[in-house]
């Protein structure tokens, strides 16, 4: 069974989750499992520390690869055309620096939002709560 067929059922999270676990358990697999965690983490995520977590395993499966010498060869010359041509993924350290950022000044804009939407639904509240001791007072309880 192809790998990218197999993971194309699942989505998102569970996905990258699918695919480390693949990883980390199946030898023949494990190089390509982790490419395309990488590539999905890169493309549809802000998950900068698990990016980093799957670059390393990556980078360390590569290594770890007992191939001969000439697939050895090819092997880095397949690397080294990836990369010139932009295909190649790796994580750059830019990126998730700048990705970091991104995210961390969208959750702070986000957390002044809600505070502002908690303070105006106090506010909200305390203004409906005087409407109906107003209105209670000059009610009259019992109508004879």
């Amino acid at each position: 069974m192809d790998l990218e067929q197999y993971v194309s059922a699942y989505s998102g999270g569970t996905k990258v989750a699918r695919l480390v676990f693949i990883g980390d358990r199946s030898e023949a697999l494990r190089v390509d499992a982790y490419r395309l965690a990488l590539k999905d983490l890169t493309e549809q995520t802000h998950d900068t520390k698990r990016m980093v977590l799957v670059a390393d395993k990556l980078r360390d499966a590569q290594r770890k690869a007992n191939l001969p010498l000439y697939s050895r060869i090819v092997f880095f010359f397949f690397v080294f055309w990836l990369a010139a041509h932009g295909l190649y993924c790796a994580v750059d350290s830019e990126f998730v620096a700048s990705l970091e950022r991104t995210t961390s000044n969208k959750t702070d804009k986000l957390e002044v939002e809600l505070k502002n939407y908690k303070n105006n639904l106090i506010k909200e509240s305390i203004r409906v709560r005087q409407t109906l001791n107003n209105c209670a007072l000059t009610a009259p309880l019992f109508n004879n």
